[in-house]
């Protein structure tokens, strides 16, 4: 594996990070291929081996890449589809995915859509609260599963203790939102009058309003496709004035951005606009205290909690509260 892009030997035949059913499947894989007598189509010009699984582990797809011209049907005498099925028996893996210089096959389920029910509790009732989701086939999503939940408590639990204080429902606009794993829950929990997100990637998009839908949040969680940094430099009022029927006041903005953190303009957003906290999602330390500076003369640290994303690596991914100073 790799750590801050330097290799670093596990000596192991596991990879202990992922969940238990990638990390079967990824050791009886690795025996398939150190197999002598194993069928040399699978192997021929293959240069990686991506595993997704959903955070349930009810389906797994393994995704097979090749840097060569590979012959994936059967028809032209290639032995490759077959051996792929009694793989996928023997491994118990729901897709198999083989991809050669722009040519993709499926063996195994045809739909490589992973589908998850996650329960997280509700703060104040301490019901469960179960949330549907659909997550596309090589889309970027939170890889652990664990982290994730104790993320999404930790947003219930802080978010429920701001809303508080507060004589109104609050609303919530969400940067950099992914196929919805905050939006969803923090709609469904009630924990907002209404959630608006914002995210670039159009397959995201079109998964977050999935998702929304498949969890009836529809009327009161939005998702629009647009650049974060778009909107920022726009403003809020003036960039959701066509948007929005009733234009709304955000008192929270959370983001939850890549490595590299924050475009400034998002900054200057959150410091100019009427927000009154900001919650921060991070997976870059470095970003994080970048961005933290930038914004610490309109707000202070009010909570925060750190999750070992990646364990046996120096990943982490930190949750910040900022609450704007008096």
């Amino acid at each position: 594996m790799r750590n801050n892009f330097a290799p670093v030997a596990l000596n192991t035949d596991r990879f202990p990070i992922a969940l238990g059913r990638i990390q079967e499947a990824m050791a009886q894989f690795v025996l398939i291929l150190n197999d002598t007598n194993h069928d040399v189509e699978i192997s021929t010009h293959l240069t990686g081996a991506t595993f997704s699984s959903s955070w349930d582990e009810s389906d797994l797809n393994m995704t097979l890449h090749y840097g060569g011209p590979k012959v994936f049907s059967s028809i032209n005498g290639g032995t490759w589809t077959s051996s792929m099925k009694v793989i996928l028996n023997d491994l118990k893996i729901t897709s198999i995915i083989g991809r050669s210089k722009g040519v993709r096959t499926v063996v195994g389920r045809e739909s490589t859509i992973l589908t998850d029910v996650v329960t997280v509790t509700h703060p104040i009732h301490k019901s469960p609260i179960s949330v549907k989701y659909e997550k596309p086939e090589g889309a970027f999503m939170h890889p652990n599963h664990s982290t994730m939940l104790k993320a999404l408590n930790w947003m219930l639990t802080t978010i429920s203790s701001l809303s508080s204080s507060s004589k109104t429902k609050m609303n919530l606009l969400e940067m950099y939102c992914g196929f919805g794993a905050h939006t969803v829950v923090l709609s469904k929990a009630s924990v907002f009058d209404r959630v608006v997100a914002i995210e670039m990637d159009k397959r995201l998009v079109e998964y977050a309003e999935k998702n929304i839908l498949l969890n009836d949040m529809q009327g009161r969680a939005f998702v629009f496709k647009d650049d974060a940094k778009n909107v920022a430099r726009q403003g809020v009022a003036k960039y959701f004035a066509k948007k929005i029927e009733n234009p709304i006041d955000f008192d929270v903005l959370l983001v939850d951005p890549p490595r590299s953190g924050l475009d400034k303009s998002v900054c200057s957003l959150a410091c100019q606009g009427k927000f009154k906290y900001v919650i921060y999602v991070s997976c870059g330390k470095e970003a994080l205290a970048r961005d933290l500076t930038l914004l610490k003369n309109s707000f202070i640290v009010r909570d925060m909690c750190v999750t070992d994303l990646f364990p046996r690596t120096t990943s982490v991914e930190t949750l910040v509260c900022l609450e704007r100073r008096k």
